[in-house]
């Protein structure tokens, strides 16, 4: 079985709004992120912070997501990877941040299909997300101190990096300039499957 866990708990200090819930196709990228994966996983767990509310409100129409508030997401995303991985089963999982909504289904299956406890999609040399974990790294994820990152979590494990055809695994949301790009980016994505 495999899992899908999903970030949403930041403040957006440097976009000055909830990024999660600003839309392209009248869809929010946090329900963006959400299509993207489920195909691919048995459950989805989204872990809020901030603007737990908002996020609560765009994943209406999506029962079937787990929805989480961290109380503690001012210490940083690892904190809200660890309170997450509390509600996880035994088993795979993905760790993948909201704001990065638009990655292809090929990606996942890729990374489904490699071998390896820890797997990065990597495009033109450049790692990305999402991370898929094996159930082995479960424990030591609960463990690991929360100081920690997810960067020196991952290297704890041999890392499988998985090439893909895939700009999608790069393109987060910090800024307005980086939301035009990712509404340019999908624009294109939607015209070239037409």
């Amino acid at each position: 079985m495999t899992q899908g866990l999903i970030l949403a708990g930041g403040t957006s200090s440097r976009l000055l709004k909830d990024k999660m819930t600003l839309k392209i196709d009248e869809l929010e990228l946090i329900c963006h992120t959400v299509k993207a994966m489920e195909d691919f996983v048995e459950g989805i767990l989204v872990v809020t912070g901030y603007y737990h509310e908002d996020i609560l409100d765009a994943l209406r129409d999506h029962p079937e997501v787990l929805v989480v508030r961290n109380r503690f997401y001012e210490r940083g995303m690892f904190s809200s990877i660890q309170y997450g991985a509390r509600f996880l089963a035994k088993g795979d999982f993905f760790i993948h941040p909201g704001d990065i909504p638009f990655v292809r289904k090929s990606t996942f299956q890729k990374l489904l299909e490699a071998q390896g406890p820890v797997r990065i999609p990597v495009f033109h040399g450049e790692c990305g997300h999402p991370i898929f974990f094996a159930g082995e790294c479960l424990p030591s994820l609960l463990g690991e101190d929360r100081s920690s990152n997810l960067e020196v979590f991952s290297h704890k494990f041999p890392i499988t990096l998985v090439e893909v055809d895939d700009e999608g695994v790069l393109l987060d949301v910090d800024t307005s300039e980086d939301f035009e790009h990712l509404k340019s980016y999908h624009e294109r994505m939607t015209t070239d499957e037409d």
